[in-house]
């Protein structure tokens, strides 16, 4: 942990001190617990550097910075910096001595020699890009797609892999680069589109059971709202859900900020859109489609059409290892595990021995790590396999959901009331063979007896396979028109409260 190093002690020492007299103070994720203070370093991006605030941040993070912030770096004071560290103060804070010059002269170049590459338009650092998804080559025209293609999920790499595919029927003049946030600025400034999402990110809170303000989500990906503004580039959003609740004022001043000028916002579900123009007020076009990856929907309902060697259960998310080998127990066939991303992984590993001694025709497939990338970027094909090939699909994970319902296969989903798998299936409206139990609401009796009910009589019938590759014809169309660059804007003063 970081509190075990020396280094972050001293580093955590300051941000606590700072707070007691800066308006805000901006630090890395592991400090923004230590004071209400405490904001991302991305939210300099809208927050005045003229403001009394404090940054406190890795020497190698300094792009991480607004840049109006980067420009005036050197007139701000310098409070602490050493091997790692650079504290620093918008404003003088004439109670704090001036580090040794002998420190100052041995530490500083490192930083300063950062500044002055990214003010010249020079790479700073490697670029987190899941290069088996992307289509673009040195020197192609792209759009940069920014998601969590990277998280060691397949939903969102298959998320990733689905907007390409949207994005390139309607630019075919562009290729696409898919990254996950850590990119290298030159990433947005070489673009010739920028699209954020798809995926989940408009929330700030932890966890469905919200027990705390996560800021550092909407910083990681709202940020290239402000990249994209600083060297013109036009901007979308695209395939965006709202998971949890937008509790913050800053968080929703960040954000509204962030998209002032795209030139559309595409959401998952009409609950998201409402968020986008009640809570963000976005005046522009905004589209409802279904999730981006019904693009492939054809495809999923072809390999749906093969017939199977045998009848095969597929589970999909943490169901619980005593629920798993009571289904299995319900038929014949195959029992089909589906690790989709890596808690799934993690809880297979726990249960691995129990499942293998009692469950006799068990399959597992790590459909995050199968084809030639091994860093949780598989494209969509194991994915897709593995749920479509199915026969019934007993799941608690969005996108394995998705290509079952798509594919035709009776499937069981657990979650909660109005979260992204509800509302999916409240849309769908009375479907006997798609069922949504609420694992807040109801008992764990009812789920496992509506699964037994799927698993002995449930059946894959793609013919009765929901959505289309035209249902994203909005989005599609809100690409072809040729766009103009944005105004470049200047820097939005918040409220203090957060």
């Amino acid at each position: 942990m970081w509190f075990d190093e020396a280094v972050w002690r001293k580093a955590a020492n300051w941000v606590v001190k700072l707070a007691s007299s800066c308006e805000y103070v901006f630090v890395p994720r592991e400090f923004q617990h230590l004071s209400p203070r405490c904001l991302p370093l991305e939210f300099t991006h809208f927050i005045d550097h003229h403001r009394t605030s404090a940054i406190i941040f890795t020497k190698g993070s300094v792009d991480r910075l607004g840049l109006s912030w980067i420009q005036n770096l050197k007139s701000f004071q310098l409070v602490d910096i050493d091997e790692l560290f650079a504290v620093m103060v918008s404003r003088p804070i004439k109670s704090i001595a001036p580090p040794e010059e002998t420190l100052v002269a041995r530490q500083t170049p490192y930083l300063w020699g950062k500044v002055k590459q990214i003010l010249s338009g020079q790479s700073v650092r490697t670029s987190r890009v899941a290069d088996d998804l992307s289509s673009a080559r040195p020197g192609d025209p792209y759009c940069l797609i920014v998601n969590a293609c990277l998280a060691n999920n397949a939903g969102e790499a298959l998320l990733g892999a689905s907007a390409q595919e949207v994005i390139q029927q309607a630019r075919p003049d562009l290729r696409c680069i898919i990254a996950d946030p850590d990119v290298d600025r030159t990433l947005v400034a070489n673009a010739s589109l920028v699209a954020i999402g798809p995926g989940g990110m408009l929330y700030d809170l932890m966890g469905h059971e919200e027990v705390a303000l996560n800021f550092q989500n909407v910083a990681n990906y709202f940020r290239f709202g402000y990249l994209a503004r600083e060297y013109g580039v036009p901007l979308f959003v695209i395939g965006m859900g709202s998971q949890l609740r937008l509790i913050s004022r800053t968080t929703v001043a960040y954000i509204r900020s962030s998209i002032a000028d795209a030139i559309f916002v595409n959401t998952r579900d009409s609950h998201s859109a409402t968020v986008f123009t009640d809570r963000l007020e976005f005046q522009g076009p905004i589209v409802v489609t279904p999730d981006v990856c019904v693009v492939y929907s054809d495809m999923i309902r072809k390999v749906a059409s093969r017939p199977s060697e045998r009848r095969t259960v597929a589970i999909c998310g943490t169901i619980g290892a005593e629920t798993v080998v009571a289904l299995d127990r319900e038929h014949q066939g195959r029992t089909r595990i589906i690790l989709q991303g890596l808690e799934d992984a993690q809880w297979f590993d726990r249960c691995e021995a129990f499942l293998r001694a009692r469950i006799n025709n068990l399959e597992v497939l790590d459909v995050r790590i199968m084809g030639s990338n091994k860093v949780g970027a598989a494209g969509p094909e194991p994915l897709i396999e593995a749920v479509a090939t199915s026969d019934v699909l007993i799941s608690s994970r969005f996108h394995a959901m998705m290509v079952g319902i798509i594919a035709g296969v009776d499937t069981v989903v657990s979650g909660i009331t109005n979260d992204k798998r509800h509302r999916v299936c409240q849309d769908l409206g009375d479907q006997d063979w798609v069922y949504f139990h609420d694992h807040h609401k109801s008992p764990h009796s009812e789920f496992r007896e509506r699964a037994l009910e799927a698993v002995r009589s449930g059946r894959r019938d793609p013919s009765r396979g929901r959505f289309s590759p035209a249902d994203l014809e909005p989005i599609r169309r809100l690409l072809k028109p040729t766009v103009q660059k944005p105004q470049v804007l200047g820097p939005v003063v918040v409220p203090t409260a957060v």
